[in-house]
Parts: structure tokens; sequence; C-alpha cells
């Protein structure tokens, strides 16, 4: 799994960086941070991945029920915005929960470009949330991402490599 990603990478995703204005119209949400990035794998000096825009909310969310409501009511309006994102974007909702020994529970959803409604699980979402929250916060060791389908752990090691372990369950 890559770190976070670096402006060039996003180059061809991202067209616009004002954000604030992307998400204003929004009145339900109250944004704590906003990320872009891409994951996946690094060669050459470029990456490849699923571009992702991740707001990390300020909402006081009880549920993951709530989240995947929410997400739902705003994702498909910033994943199709092509002023922003000219071939779409991942939209993951992330509202930070209990820390516990240095591991930080959240809650996410994700409405995802091309499917066109928010799925159970998303590990590149996943991956971009927590080696974002690694990157940012030094005394965690492990950011647990609690998706509508399941939990999935994102850690790293001394050499900042982050690696996701977690179930794979299929849906039927």
């Amino acid at each position: 799994m890559a770190a976070p990603t670096s402006r060039c990478d996003l180059r061809p995703y991202v067209q616009r960086r004002d954000f604030g204005r992307l998400v204003s119209p929004f009145k339900n949400i109250r944004v704590k941070d906003i990320v872009a990035g891409l994951n996946g794998n690094r060669e050459n000096g470029n990456i490849d991945g699923e571009p992702h825009f991740v707001l990390f909310l300020n909402n006081s969310i009880a549920t993951i029920d709530e989240l995947e409501s929410l997400c739902a009511s705003v994702g498909q309006h910033i994943t199709t915005n092509r002023r922003y994102f000219p071939y779409g974007i991942n939209t993951s909702l992330v509202v930070e929960r209990e820390r516990v020994e240095g591991a930080q529970l959240v809650f996410a959803c994700t409405f995802e470009r091309g499917v066109e409604y928010v799925t159970r699980a998303c590990g590149t979402a996943a991956a971009l949330i927590g080696s974002y929250l690694l990157s940012q916060q030094t005394d965690l060791h492990a950011v647990n991402v609690r998706m509508p389908g399941g939990t999935l752990i994102i850690e790293s090691d001394e050499q900042k490599r982050y690696y996701m372990t977690g179930p794979a369950n299929p849906i039927t």
C-alpha cells in the first residue's frame, strides 16, 4: 500500500482545489479536514490507483448507519462533479471515534465512482484514511476503519510501509 499522495500524482484527477466551495452547499456536514489522494503501487516515481476525496467530519455521528445515510445524500454530488474531478472521484466521509491504546477507531463510508452508490466497504479508501492518520499522528500504531461491511485495520512499520488486514467476505 502506498503513502498519502503528492499533488502532482493527482493532477489528472483533480482540476480545482478550492474544496471549501465544493462542500459549502452541504449545510448538514461540518468539515474538520479534507484529503485528496490515490492509493496504489508506486513504480518509476508514479502511482497508480483509485482517486479518493476524503472529508473528515466534526459531525456527531453515533452509528455507521447514520454516516452511510449522510454519505448517500452528499456522495453523488461530489463524486460526479466534473468541474473539480474530470474523471469522477471516490468520496469518503469519515468520523473519528474513540482512541484506545494507540489505536484510532473511525467510521467511514465511501460513495464509489462508477458504482454510483455507497459500497459496503472500500479497501483503497480505508488504506488512504489509515495511512493519512498514521502519517499525521505519530503516537498512533493502528487505525481501525469501520465501514458498513466490516472493519479494516491499517498499520505501519518503522519504514512507513502500510499494511491492511481484515476479513474479505462475498456479498450475495
